[in-house]
């Protein structure tokens, strides 16, 4: 699916809204019905996310999920090696949210292509 297809200006601005708050990277997922925010249980949250396992299951069953999306505190929106396989494993394209640069990469894991932009 494009990525102009899953992305709304809404959703953006709540990502936006739920990353600035936090001093960790913050996490989450944007379904059919809205953009959900998932703990982050990482050691080092602040540079890094793991996804609380349950509270992605539970999105999983119920959910018609989109992307997962998440923020990068301190670098660009540019997405790290582990964030394109993590998007790949899970077969999930990937947003990813510069509280830095205020703009945003989306990756999509079939075409293996990389948008960058701003709104």
């Amino acid at each position: 699916m494009e990525a102009s297809l899953l992305l709304n200006r809404s959703d953006l601005g709540k990502i936006k809204d739920i990353s600035k708050k936090n001093p960790i990277e913050s996490c989450g997922v944007c379904c059919s019905d809205g953009v959900f925010e998932l703990k982050n249980i990482a050691k080092n949250p602040c540079c890094f996310f793991i996804v609380d396992p349950d509270e992605y299951l539970y999105l999983i069953k119920n959910k018609n999920i989109l992307y997962f999306w998440h923020s990068h505190v301190f670098g660009s929106e540019r997405p790290s090696e582990y964030d394109i396989l993590t998007s790949q494993e899970a077969q999930l394209n990937s947003l990813i949210y510069s509280c830095v640069t205020d703009s945003f990469s989306f990756f999509s894991y079939k075409s293996v292509k990389l948008v960058y932009f701003s709104v």
